[in-house]
């Protein structure tokens, strides 16, 4: 590799040209941040695996680690393809077995979605500013689908989808939109009578108890 574009790659990862001597990316660091900043204590320790393999970030009272991939450090470029297909997987059986709830964040997601990853975060683990019990709140029966594709592209980390043929949403008593579940028809032949559900979404720092079985069975 040339010498400018190490200084490069240096400068995008760890905003100098130069490796670090605690090599973390700045978006890594980003992450840990973002989620030390709502009370949580997630650490760089990479001692937790065996044979020497990684996690990003762990807090050990939550039990729950972070995986950034960068889309170049992560890709067949500078990985031979028993990497790709097996170490993602490793960490998370090995993660797993130790009660350990892994989130693999990959660098377009963070860096195109990232609030909706933050709200994703932030809700699996626990960490809400509003909760609500699903019998105190409204089903829509006649969800506008606009409002509805406006709000997943809010929310969803995947964004709103191409084909919607079924809706609902919760709403609170205000009429303030919740949460919404869609569904539309399996794209694959011979399954085109099949609906398959492909968003279930919820506003950032919302929990709804019983919201999902109560979208399900309307």
């Amino acid at each position: 590799i040339s010498l400018p574009k190490f200084k490069a790659t240096c400068i995008e990862r760890y905003g100098f040209p130069a490796t670090p001597a605690t090599p973390h990316s700045k978006a890594e660091l980003e992450v840990k941040d973002f989620l030390n900043s709502h009370g949580m204590n997630f650490t760089t320790d990479r001692k937790i695996l065996s044979e020497g393999r990684e996690l990003d970030g762990y807090d050990e009272t939550k039990k729950a680690a972070f995986e950034y991939c960068g889309l170049y450090y992560h890709s067949a470029f500078v990985r031979t393809g028993k990497e790709l297909r097996h170490g993602h997987n490793t960490k998370r059986i090995e993660c797993d077995a130790l009660g350990i709830q892994l989130f693999t964040i990959f660098e377009h997601e963070w860096r195109d979605r990232k609030t909706q990853v933050q709200a994703y975060l932030l809700g699996a683990l626990g960490n809400y500013e509003t909760r609500y019990n699903a019998r105190e709140c409204e089903i829509d029966k006649a969800p506008n689908q606009r409002e509805v594709r406006d709000f997943l592209e809010a929310w969803h980390i995947q964004g709103s989808p191409k084909l919607i043929d079924q809706m609902t949403t919760i709403r609170d008593r205000s009429g303030k939109l919740l949460g919404a579940m869609t569904f539309a028809r399996h794209q694959r032949q011979g399954h085109n009578n099949t609906l398959v559900l492909n968003r279930l979404c919820w506003a950032g720092g919302v929990s709804v108890i019983g919201g999902a079985k109560r979208l399900l069975h309307h």
